[in-house]
This record gives C-alpha cells, sequence and structure tokens, in this order.
C-alpha cells in the first residue's frame, strides 16, 4: 500500500513539473515570436521605458551582462557604496570610463547620494552608478527610483542573470495588457516590475509594498525576466551531491525489494532532468551549463511558490 503512494506522489510530481516546464518554454517562445513581429504588439512598443536596478554586484562581469540588453529606452543603475566597495568602483570607474556628475535633485524619496557617475563612451550611455550609504536592499534600490529616468522599475540584486531579451519581453507584456499596471509579476521567474509613480506614492520600495498595491492592478505575465545563477553556483555541488545520495540510496533499496518501483524512481529523475534542461535550452539558446540546468531543476521542481513575494 505505501509503495502505491509513494508512486502516486512521484507520478504526480513529475506531471506537475512537466506542466510548468511546458508553460515555461511555451512563454518563452511565444515571447520570441511576438519580438519578431513588434508591429503586431501595440504601437506604444518602444515607448515603455524600464530601468533595472541593481545592488550588490561585486563582479564587474555582471554589469556587462546586464548591458547586453537590445533595447531602446532602458538604463541600469548600480548602487554602490564606496565607503565599503571602494576597490570594485574605483575597477568599474576605470573598465567604463566613468565621469562623475551633477547629482539629480529631486524630493520624491529620501535619500542620499554622495556620487554619480556616467561614462564617457557613447556605447555605456545606458549604465548609471551611484555613490550612497544604505542598510538594506529597499533603501539601496529607493536611491535607484530617486535617480531613475523611466516609468517602470526593476528591482535586481547581485545574483540576478536576466534572460535575453528580457526587457523586450517586458515591454510586450506592458504594452499587450488590458489593463492600467501598477505591478507585473512574472510567473516563469522570480521577477516584479514596478510602476515607478505608484511607488513612489507608497514612499519607496519595502517588504510589504505588494500588499499595499490595489490587487486589480497587479498582472501576472509568462514573461521571463530573470534567473538567479550565482546563487545556484554556490549551491550547485553539494546540492548535486545530496541528491544524488538521497536518490541512489532509495534506489538501492528498492532494488533489493522491488525492481519496479526502484525503475520508476530512476525514470522520474532522468525525466525531471531532462524537462530542465528543456526549459535551460529553450531560455538560453543552447548554450547552458549544468549548473543552469540545475537551476531550472529546482525552479519547475519547487511546485509551491512562497505565498508572498520574496525580494532577491
Amino acid at each position: 500500500m505505501i509503495t502505491y503512494i509513494i508512486l502516486i506522489l512521484f507520478a504526480t510530481l513529475a506531471i506537475s513539473t512537466l506542466v510548468r516546464a511546458w508553460h515555461r518554454v511555451k512563454a518563452l517562445k511565444d515571447y520570441s515570436l511576438l519580438a519578431r513581429d513588434r508591429a503586431g504588439c501595440s504601437q506604444t512598443l518602444g515607448f515603455i521605458g524600464c530601468s533595472a536596478i541593481c545592488y550588490g554586484i561585486d563582479e564587474e562581469r555582471q554589469i556587462s551582462e546586464l548591458l547586453q540588453q537590445e533595447y531602446e529606452r532602458y538604463e541600469v543603475i548600480i548602487i554602490l557604496n564606496a565607503s565599503q566597495e571602494a576597490d570594485l568602483l574605483k575597477k568599474i570607474i576605470t573598465r567604463y570610463r566613468l565621469i562623475q556628475v551633477n547629482t539629480p535633485t529631486r524630493s520624491e524619496l529620501p535619500c542620499e547620494v554622495r556620487h554619480l557617475y556616467r561614462s564617457r563612451q557613447r556605447s555605456f550611455r545606458r549604465l548609471i552608478v551611484v555613490d550612497a550609504p544604505y542598510s538594506s536592499q529597499y533603501e539601496a534600490w529607493n536611491v535607484g527610483i530617486a535617480i531613475s529616468s523611466y516609468e517602470y522599475i526593476l528591482p535586481l540584486s547581485g545574483n540576478a542573470a536576466l534572460y535575453p531579451k528580457a526587457i523586450e519581453n517586458i515591454a510586450i507584456a506592458l504594452c499587450t495588457a488590458p489593463q492600467p499596471i501598477d505591478v507585473l509579476r512574472s510567473t516563469s521567474s522570480p521577477a516584479m516590475l514596478f510602476n515607478r509613480n505608484a511607488i513612489v506614492a507608497l514612499g519607496g520600495l519595502a517588504s510589504d509594498v505588494v500588499r499595499r498595491i490595489d490587487s486589480s492592478s497587479i498582472v501576472p505575465t509568462r514573461a521571463p525576466i530573470l534567473y538567479h545563477i550565482r546563487h545556484t553556483q554556490k549551491l550547485f555541488s553539494p546540492s548535486m551531491a545530496i541528491i544524488t545520495l538521497l536518490v541512489t540510496l532509495l534506489i538501492v533499496k528498492s532494488a533489493t525489494e522491488n525492481l519496479p518501483f526502484a525503475a520508476s524512481i530512476i525514470l522520474t529523475v532522468i525525466m525531471l532532468w531532462a524537462a530542465a534542461r528543456w526549459v535551460a535550452h529553450s531560455a538560453k539558446s543552447g548554450n547552458c551549463s549544468k549548473r543552469d540546468i540545475f537551476y531550472h531543476f529546482r525552479e519547475i521542481v519547487n511546485i509551491f511558490p512562497p505565498r508572498k513575494f520574496m525580494f532577491w
């Protein structure tokens, strides 16, 4: 009896995972097709602007990856605290040929900005680096909101990586939405996009900001936006070791008592890994590593997402 219950649980997990994987791949393909035919989306596509605000950067390479998005009305605002990250700030200033510019004077959100930097090179015109003191991720993001230029805000942490054409996918989702949007919540990635005016009216980003926004203006989308590959890299080896050990022990025990049961476990694990590989290759056009696959494995197997929004 217990064997049948476990088999049913495995089957349920496998079916749920395959459905989630299919939804993610479908979203990736749908937005890829829409991006090829911009005129079919809306006349407003291309006029929507997005400011990606990132704190917690610890490598210059992460900035380069954020700047690779091919969308015109897009800027990357990096928040650093020079008193704690002086070496990194110097490297970024040298790499991107940054110069200090005047700090915009806005009183929308209370924040302190020591210095503001932009690049001399036109190829890095989207990059803004801010030296500001902050004690939390919300304070850092609010500094970015205060100096941002566009009407939509995408808060990011240092371990976030954007999917190819992520900003274009966001613009497509916004211009095809049937109603005004204060929050765009991606169901295929751990991301939320915020209307700048709505956030300013609430006094800035905070842990409970989503609860204070009218639910009718929170719109879900399957648009793939971001993933957290650096966090995955740190956990990759120990997580894979634990999973491999547990599955091996379960298979060995089952093989000695119930061979069909062991075979079903092996097939389930293979199927889940294949589904994750399918999603990973669809997301990165075939250029993905085992860590990418493992990230998507965790995402599609996690069939019980958190009830409240978690800032990453």
